[in-house]
């Protein structure tokens, strides 16, 4: 149940597990049968995982470009999602991060010119962020790289394999929603 990957250190290849090995789900679900069911569990660290794995490699081939993953997925929204700019709200609930977090990033990329902030033209008390030239000349040659990477590493996955893909993903996030609803909501 291992899946290694290579990473270069110092010349040398190191192996990285991107999911633990099933005796480890094993173990923890002899140690805690009541609470741990194995293939979720598994499932949930391999999302993790490989997640993690796709934010080091994209910081990789996003680094010619003067930008990591995080920003490159801000920018990316900013120049997708809306030719007015985004409200920081707005750029929060896309990118899936904290509004602090948000901040922090516009302050980040407005200082090296990739954003800038504008006024609302619908209401003066808030602001919109937009892509500079600088930003969208970045953003537009990146989208081009990121994406023949994204689709070459899923070259191994049949066009109806990377649906069910995406299907049973949204089922996970669907599950994980509906879940915290009825948390919230006790």
């Amino acid at each position: 149940m291992t899946a290694p990957v290579r990473k270069q250190n110092g010349g040398r290849s190191q192996k990285k597990v991107l999911i633990f090995e099933s005796a480890m789900v094993e173990r923890a679900a002899r140690e805690f049968p009541e609470a741990l069911e194995p293939y979720s569990s598994s499932a949930l660290f391999a999302l993790r995982a490989i997640a993690q794995r796709i934010n080091d490699y994209a910081n990789e081939w996003l680094a010619p470009f003067g930008i990591s993953a995080a920003q490159y997925n801000h920018l990316v929204n900013l120049r997708v999602f809306s030719d007015r700019g985004l409200s920081p709200n707005e750029l929060s609930a896309r990118v899936h991060t904290t509004n602090a977090s948000v901040a922090t990033m516009i302050n980040g990329l407005e200082k090296v010119g990739l954003v800038k902030r504008e006024p609302d033209p619908d209401d003066g008390r808030s602001v919109r962020v937009k892509l500079t030239a600088k930003g969208r000349g970045v953003i537009n040659r990146a989208i081009r790289v990121h994406h023949e990477h994204i689709n070459a590493s899923m070259e191994g996955l049949t066009t109806a394999e990377r649906k069910t893909l995406l299907t049973l993903l949204t089922k996970v996030a669907d599950g994980f929603e509906k879940h915290m609803e009825d948390v919230t909501s006790r």
